[in-house]
Protein backbone atom coordinates (compact mmCIF):
# COMPACT_ATOMS: atom_id res chain seq x y z
CA UNK A 1 0.00 0.00 0.00
CA UNK A 2 1.33 3.53 -1.17
CA UNK A 3 1.63 6.13 1.05
CA UNK A 4 1.57 9.80 0.97
CA UNK A 5 3.93 12.44 2.79
CA UNK A 6 5.28 15.81 2.69
CA UNK A 7 8.80 16.67 1.84
CA UNK A 8 9.34 20.55 1.67
CA UNK A 9 6.38 21.77 -0.62
CA UNK A 10 6.15 18.74 -2.50
CA UNK A 11 4.21 15.77 -1.86
CA UNK A 12 6.48 12.33 -2.47
CA UNK A 13 4.75 8.92 -2.69
CA UNK A 14 6.34 5.84 -0.08
CA UNK A 15 5.77 2.32 -1.83
CA UNK A 16 7.35 -0.99 -1.88
CA UNK A 17 8.87 -2.08 -5.25
CA UNK A 18 8.64 -5.42 -5.69
CA UNK A 19 11.17 -5.88 -8.09
CA UNK A 20 13.98 -4.23 -6.42
CA UNK A 21 12.58 -5.43 -2.86
CA UNK A 22 12.80 -2.81 -0.59
CA UNK A 23 10.64 0.84 -0.03
CA UNK A 24 11.14 3.18 -2.23
CA UNK A 25 10.59 7.08 -2.19
CA UNK A 26 9.59 8.65 -5.01
CA UNK A 27 8.72 12.57 -5.78
CA UNK A 28 5.30 13.12 -7.15
CA UNK A 29 6.25 16.76 -8.44
CA UNK A 30 3.08 18.18 -7.10
CA UNK A 31 2.49 20.85 -4.47
CA UNK A 32 0.73 19.85 -1.38
CA UNK A 33 -2.94 20.88 -1.60
CA UNK A 34 -6.32 19.19 -1.13
CA UNK A 35 -7.41 18.19 -4.86
CA UNK A 36 -3.61 16.99 -5.39
CA UNK A 37 -4.14 14.79 -2.33
CA UNK A 38 -7.33 13.36 -3.73
CA UNK A 39 -5.85 12.91 -7.20
CA UNK A 40 -2.51 10.83 -5.85
CA UNK A 41 -5.13 8.46 -3.74
CA UNK A 42 -7.92 8.11 -5.89
CA UNK A 43 -5.51 8.39 -9.11
CA UNK A 44 -2.12 7.88 -9.10
CA UNK A 45 -1.82 5.25 -6.24
CA UNK A 46 -4.26 2.56 -7.65
CA UNK A 47 -3.23 2.85 -11.20
CA UNK A 48 0.83 2.18 -9.17
CA UNK A 49 -0.97 -0.62 -7.56
CA UNK A 50 -2.61 -2.10 -10.41
CA UNK A 51 0.38 -2.50 -12.26
CA UNK A 52 2.93 -3.35 -9.94
CA UNK A 53 0.42 -6.16 -8.97
CA UNK A 54 0.67 -7.28 -13.07
CA UNK A 55 4.20 -7.54 -12.70
CA UNK A 56 5.90 -10.66 -12.06
CA UNK A 57 9.14 -10.11 -9.42
CA UNK A 58 11.93 -10.53 -11.24
CA UNK A 59 14.24 -13.03 -9.28
CA UNK A 60 17.23 -11.71 -7.53
CA UNK A 61 20.41 -12.25 -8.63
CA UNK A 62 23.10 -13.89 -6.78
CA UNK A 63 26.13 -12.53 -6.40
CA UNK A 64 29.40 -14.77 -6.89
CA UNK A 65 29.94 -14.95 -2.94
CA UNK A 66 26.88 -17.23 -3.50
CA UNK A 67 28.16 -19.80 -5.62
CA UNK A 68 31.46 -19.45 -4.21
CA UNK A 69 30.17 -20.58 -0.88
CA UNK A 70 28.31 -23.62 -2.49
CA UNK A 71 31.41 -24.61 -5.10
CA UNK A 72 33.63 -24.89 -1.61
CA UNK A 73 30.41 -26.89 0.20
CA UNK A 74 31.23 -29.88 -2.54
CA UNK A 75 34.87 -29.90 -1.61
CA UNK A 76 35.40 -29.81 2.03
CA UNK A 77 36.54 -33.43 2.28
CA UNK A 78 39.83 -32.94 -0.37
CA UNK A 79 43.20 -32.87 0.60
CA UNK A 80 43.64 -29.91 -1.32
CA UNK A 81 40.67 -27.68 0.14
CA UNK A 82 42.65 -25.15 1.97
CA UNK A 83 44.46 -24.58 -1.47
CA UNK A 84 41.06 -24.09 -3.15
CA UNK A 85 40.09 -21.95 -0.25
CA UNK A 86 43.01 -19.61 -0.89
CA UNK A 87 41.89 -19.36 -4.34
CA UNK A 88 38.53 -18.74 -3.84
CA UNK A 89 39.40 -15.87 -1.42
CA UNK A 90 41.49 -14.38 -3.93
CA UNK A 91 38.78 -14.85 -6.35
CA UNK A 92 36.26 -13.12 -4.14
CA UNK A 93 38.36 -10.05 -3.73
CA UNK A 94 38.87 -9.32 -7.03
CA UNK A 95 35.28 -9.65 -7.90
CA UNK A 96 33.97 -8.35 -4.78
CA UNK A 97 30.04 -8.02 -5.01
CA UNK A 98 29.48 -8.58 -8.30
CA UNK A 99 26.62 -9.98 -9.66
CA UNK A 100 27.31 -13.85 -11.17
CA UNK A 101 25.28 -12.43 -14.43
CA UNK A 102 27.55 -9.39 -14.64
CA UNK A 103 30.98 -10.99 -15.09
CA UNK A 104 32.03 -11.64 -18.52
CA UNK A 105 34.48 -13.86 -20.57
CA UNK A 106 36.81 -10.72 -20.95
CA UNK A 107 36.57 -10.24 -16.91
CA UNK A 108 37.71 -13.78 -16.29
CA UNK A 109 40.07 -13.37 -18.58
CA UNK A 110 41.70 -10.09 -17.04
CA UNK A 111 41.42 -11.79 -13.82
CA UNK A 112 43.31 -15.25 -14.76
CA UNK A 113 46.16 -12.86 -16.49
CA UNK A 114 46.99 -10.74 -13.60
CA UNK A 115 47.91 -12.71 -11.27
CA UNK A 116 51.62 -13.06 -10.82
CA UNK A 117 51.92 -16.90 -11.06
CA UNK A 118 53.13 -19.51 -13.33
CA UNK A 119 50.84 -20.90 -16.33
CA UNK A 120 50.07 -23.89 -14.20
CA UNK A 121 48.97 -22.29 -11.15
CA UNK A 122 46.68 -19.83 -13.61
CA UNK A 123 45.60 -22.54 -14.85
CA UNK A 124 44.11 -24.22 -11.64
CA UNK A 125 42.84 -20.96 -10.53
CA UNK A 126 41.35 -21.01 -13.82
CA UNK A 127 39.61 -24.47 -13.15
CA UNK A 128 38.39 -23.27 -9.89
CA UNK A 129 36.67 -20.32 -11.37
CA UNK A 130 35.33 -22.72 -13.79
CA UNK A 131 33.63 -24.84 -11.22
CA UNK A 132 31.95 -22.17 -9.61
CA UNK A 133 30.02 -20.85 -12.87
CA UNK A 134 29.16 -24.36 -13.32
CA UNK A 135 27.48 -24.29 -10.52
CA UNK A 136 25.65 -21.13 -11.49
CA UNK A 137 24.93 -22.79 -14.46
CA UNK A 138 23.04 -25.37 -12.68
CA UNK A 139 21.31 -22.85 -10.74
CA UNK A 140 19.98 -21.26 -13.97
CA UNK A 141 21.22 -18.08 -13.12
CA UNK A 142 23.56 -18.08 -16.33
CA UNK A 143 22.96 -19.79 -19.32
CA UNK A 144 27.09 -20.00 -20.39
CA UNK A 145 30.30 -20.98 -18.27
CA UNK A 146 32.20 -17.73 -19.42
CA UNK A 147 35.41 -19.28 -18.40
CA UNK A 148 34.95 -22.05 -21.18
CA UNK A 149 36.37 -19.10 -23.19
CA UNK A 150 40.04 -18.74 -21.81
CA UNK A 151 42.83 -20.34 -23.36
CA UNK A 152 46.09 -20.29 -21.44
CA UNK A 153 49.49 -20.52 -23.20
CA UNK A 154 52.27 -21.36 -21.51
CA UNK A 155 55.88 -18.54 -21.95
CA UNK A 156 58.74 -19.81 -23.48
CA UNK A 157 60.50 -20.22 -20.48
CA UNK A 158 57.97 -22.26 -18.87
CA UNK A 159 58.41 -24.70 -21.83
CA UNK A 160 61.46 -24.44 -21.60
CA UNK A 161 61.60 -25.97 -17.81
CA UNK A 162 60.62 -29.29 -17.87
CA UNK A 163 58.40 -29.82 -14.66
CA UNK A 164 60.08 -33.52 -14.57
CA UNK A 165 63.79 -33.21 -13.94
CA UNK A 166 64.57 -36.84 -12.71
CA UNK A 167 68.08 -37.84 -10.80
CA UNK A 168 70.40 -39.78 -12.84
CA UNK A 169 72.12 -42.73 -11.19
CA UNK A 170 75.15 -40.99 -10.68
CA UNK A 171 73.08 -38.27 -9.25
CA UNK A 172 71.48 -40.65 -6.78
CA UNK A 173 74.83 -42.14 -5.33
CA UNK A 174 75.84 -38.41 -5.19
CA UNK A 175 72.95 -37.11 -3.24
CA UNK A 176 73.14 -40.33 -0.92
CA UNK A 177 76.65 -40.19 -0.55
CA UNK A 178 76.05 -36.53 0.38
CA UNK A 179 74.20 -36.25 2.74
CA UNK A 180 73.22 -37.16 6.23
CA UNK A 181 70.57 -37.10 8.99
CA UNK A 182 67.18 -37.56 8.18
CA UNK A 183 67.10 -35.52 4.88
CA UNK A 184 69.59 -38.45 4.03
CA UNK A 185 66.98 -40.89 5.27
CA UNK A 186 63.57 -38.87 3.23
CA UNK A 187 65.74 -39.01 0.23
CA UNK A 188 66.19 -42.90 0.15
CA UNK A 189 63.11 -43.60 1.21
CA UNK A 190 61.19 -41.35 -1.38
CA UNK A 191 63.57 -42.68 -4.03
CA UNK A 192 63.00 -46.21 -3.07
CA UNK A 193 59.04 -45.96 -2.70
CA UNK A 194 58.18 -43.24 -5.10
CA UNK A 195 55.54 -42.02 -2.12
CA UNK A 196 54.21 -38.36 -2.20
CA UNK A 197 55.82 -36.40 0.38
CA UNK A 198 52.82 -35.54 2.44
CA UNK A 199 52.41 -39.46 1.95
CA UNK A 200 55.53 -40.20 3.77
CA UNK A 201 55.14 -37.58 6.65
CA UNK A 202 52.18 -39.76 7.45
CA UNK A 203 53.88 -43.00 7.79
CA UNK A 204 54.01 -44.86 11.29
CA UNK A 205 56.05 -47.64 12.77
CA UNK A 206 53.53 -50.13 12.47
CA UNK A 207 52.88 -49.09 8.60
CA UNK A 208 56.37 -50.95 7.86
CA UNK A 209 56.01 -54.40 8.08
CA UNK A 210 59.19 -56.60 7.88
CA UNK A 211 57.64 -59.54 7.51
CA UNK A 212 55.49 -59.09 4.24
CA UNK A 213 57.70 -56.65 3.28
CA UNK A 214 55.20 -54.07 2.37
CA UNK A 215 54.40 -50.64 3.57
CA UNK A 216 50.68 -49.22 3.96
CA UNK A 217 49.56 -45.69 2.74
CA UNK A 218 46.50 -44.83 3.85
CA UNK A 219 47.17 -40.71 5.37
CA UNK A 220 49.08 -38.18 4.28
CA UNK A 221 49.71 -34.48 5.57
CA UNK A 222 48.90 -31.75 3.39
CA UNK A 223 49.08 -28.31 4.46
CA UNK A 224 49.90 -29.31 7.96
CA UNK A 225 47.34 -31.49 8.47
CA UNK A 226 46.57 -35.09 8.77
CA UNK A 227 44.27 -35.93 6.68
CA UNK A 228 42.60 -39.80 5.66
CA UNK A 229 41.57 -38.47 2.84
CA UNK A 230 44.44 -38.83 0.11
CA UNK A 231 45.25 -37.30 -3.50
CA UNK A 232 43.06 -39.91 -5.37
CA UNK A 233 41.12 -42.88 -5.27
CA UNK A 234 44.42 -45.07 -5.86
CA UNK A 235 46.19 -43.29 -2.93
CA UNK A 236 45.45 -45.84 -0.14
CA UNK A 237 47.67 -48.51 -0.93
CA UNK A 238 50.01 -51.57 -0.32
CA UNK A 239 53.31 -51.17 -1.62
CA UNK A 240 56.63 -53.51 -1.83
CA UNK A 241 58.89 -52.24 0.87
CA UNK A 242 62.33 -52.94 -1.36
CA UNK A 243 65.46 -54.05 0.53
CA UNK A 244 67.42 -50.82 -1.06
CA UNK A 245 64.91 -49.09 1.14
CA UNK A 246 65.62 -50.57 4.43
CA UNK A 247 68.72 -49.25 5.72
CA UNK A 248 66.45 -45.90 5.44
CA UNK A 249 63.56 -46.92 7.54
CA UNK A 250 65.94 -48.81 10.17
CA UNK A 251 67.62 -45.19 10.55
CA UNK A 252 64.00 -43.81 11.25
CA UNK A 253 62.43 -46.31 13.44
CA UNK A 254 65.50 -46.14 15.56
CA UNK A 255 64.90 -42.31 16.00
CA UNK A 256 61.27 -42.39 16.26
CA UNK A 257 62.04 -44.85 19.15
CA UNK A 258 64.29 -42.20 21.06
CA UNK A 259 62.01 -39.81 20.31
CA UNK A 260 58.93 -41.71 21.99
CA UNK A 261 56.65 -41.27 18.71
CA UNK A 262 54.46 -43.53 16.68
CA UNK A 263 55.28 -41.23 13.64
CA UNK A 264 58.62 -42.24 11.29
CA UNK A 265 59.77 -38.56 10.88
CA UNK A 266 59.58 -37.89 14.68
CA UNK A 267 59.63 -34.45 15.85
CA UNK A 268 58.99 -35.59 19.29
CA UNK A 269 57.13 -37.69 21.72
CA UNK A 270 54.48 -39.05 19.12
CA UNK A 271 54.47 -36.37 16.69
CA UNK A 272 55.67 -35.36 13.21
CA UNK A 273 57.25 -33.20 11.05
CA UNK A 274 53.96 -32.43 9.22
CA UNK A 275 55.46 -29.91 6.35
CA UNK A 276 58.30 -31.24 4.06
CA UNK A 277 60.26 -27.83 4.59
CA UNK A 278 61.22 -29.62 8.03
CA UNK A 279 63.22 -31.93 5.80
CA UNK A 280 64.61 -29.49 2.85
CA UNK A 281 64.57 -26.40 4.00
CA UNK A 282 63.25 -23.45 2.55
CA UNK A 283 64.75 -23.37 -1.33
CA UNK A 284 66.99 -20.52 -1.57
CA UNK A 285 69.12 -21.32 1.85
CA UNK A 286 67.48 -24.97 2.79
CA UNK A 287 69.93 -28.23 3.36
CA UNK A 288 68.29 -29.57 0.48
CA UNK A 289 69.40 -26.81 -2.18
CA UNK A 290 72.99 -26.68 -0.43
CA UNK A 291 73.22 -30.56 -1.17
CA UNK A 292 72.18 -30.07 -4.99
CA UNK A 293 75.38 -27.51 -4.29
CA UNK A 294 77.31 -29.96 -2.74
CA UNK A 295 76.94 -32.41 -5.79
CA UNK A 296 76.90 -29.94 -8.44
CA UNK A 297 73.15 -30.29 -9.31
CA UNK A 298 71.18 -27.47 -11.06
CA UNK A 299 68.05 -26.64 -8.87
CA UNK A 300 65.08 -28.99 -8.62
CA UNK A 301 62.10 -29.83 -6.80
CA UNK A 302 62.75 -32.28 -4.07
CA UNK A 303 58.92 -34.17 -5.59
CA UNK A 304 61.17 -35.45 -8.50
CA UNK A 305 62.64 -38.24 -6.08
CA UNK A 306 58.87 -39.45 -7.18
CA UNK A 307 59.45 -39.11 -10.67
CA UNK A 308 62.73 -40.79 -10.45
CA UNK A 309 61.47 -43.73 -9.06
CA UNK A 310 59.04 -43.79 -11.81
CA UNK A 311 61.04 -43.26 -15.06
CA UNK A 312 63.51 -46.30 -13.28
CA UNK A 313 60.38 -48.41 -12.73
CA UNK A 314 59.24 -48.31 -15.95
CA UNK A 315 62.09 -48.40 -17.82
CA UNK A 316 63.60 -51.41 -15.74
CA UNK A 317 60.61 -54.30 -17.31
CA UNK A 318 60.06 -55.59 -13.94
CA UNK A 319 56.40 -54.69 -13.18
CA UNK A 320 54.14 -53.78 -15.89
CA UNK A 321 52.84 -50.31 -16.09
CA UNK A 322 49.54 -50.90 -14.46
CA UNK A 323 51.49 -52.40 -11.44
CA UNK A 324 53.62 -49.25 -11.14
CA UNK A 325 50.70 -47.06 -11.10
CA UNK A 326 49.26 -48.68 -8.53
CA UNK A 327 52.81 -48.42 -6.66
CA UNK A 328 52.20 -45.01 -7.25
CA UNK A 329 49.17 -44.03 -6.49
CA UNK A 330 47.42 -43.38 -9.85
CA UNK A 331 43.58 -44.43 -10.73
CA UNK A 332 45.01 -45.47 -13.94
CA UNK A 333 48.22 -46.11 -16.15
CA UNK A 334 47.10 -43.47 -18.64
CA UNK A 335 47.85 -40.45 -15.73
CA UNK A 336 51.58 -41.81 -15.53
CA UNK A 337 51.86 -42.28 -19.19
CA UNK A 338 50.97 -38.57 -19.63
CA UNK A 339 53.46 -37.55 -16.69
CA UNK A 340 56.19 -39.59 -18.51
CA UNK A 341 56.35 -40.86 -21.81
CA UNK A 342 59.06 -39.14 -23.36
CA UNK A 343 61.54 -40.62 -21.39
CA UNK A 344 59.82 -43.90 -22.13
CA UNK A 345 60.04 -43.47 -25.57
CA UNK A 346 61.87 -46.20 -27.68
CA UNK A 347 61.79 -48.49 -24.95
CA UNK A 348 59.58 -50.76 -26.80
CA UNK A 349 61.80 -51.46 -29.23
CA UNK A 350 64.80 -52.93 -26.45
CA UNK A 351 62.85 -56.45 -26.04
CA UNK A 352 63.78 -59.55 -27.97
CA UNK A 353 62.96 -60.10 -31.07
CA UNK A 354 62.76 -63.81 -30.67
CA UNK A 355 59.93 -64.40 -28.81
CA UNK A 356 56.90 -66.65 -29.61
CA UNK A 357 53.89 -64.66 -28.09
CA UNK A 358 51.64 -67.62 -28.75
CA UNK A 359 53.85 -69.87 -27.10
Amino acid sequence: MATIFKRGNKLYLEFFDINKNKTRQKSTGLEDTKSNRVHLTNIIIPQLEHRQQQEEPKPMVKKIEYYIDFYLKTKENLVTYFEILSKTNSILEHFGNVPITEISPLLCKDYILSLSVSTKTKRNYLNVLSGIFAIACEDLAIRDNPTKYIKLIKTQQELSQADVEPFSKDDIQNLLNNSSGILKDYLGISLYTGARPGELLALKIEDIDFVSNTISISKQYTARKLKDVLKTKGSKRVIPLFSNAIPYFNSLIKNAKSNMSSYLFARDTDSTLYSIDNIRGKKEYGKYTKLLEACDLSYRKIYNTRHTFAIYMLQSGFLSASEIAQILGHTSSKTMFDHYAKFIKGEQLKINRNIDIFA
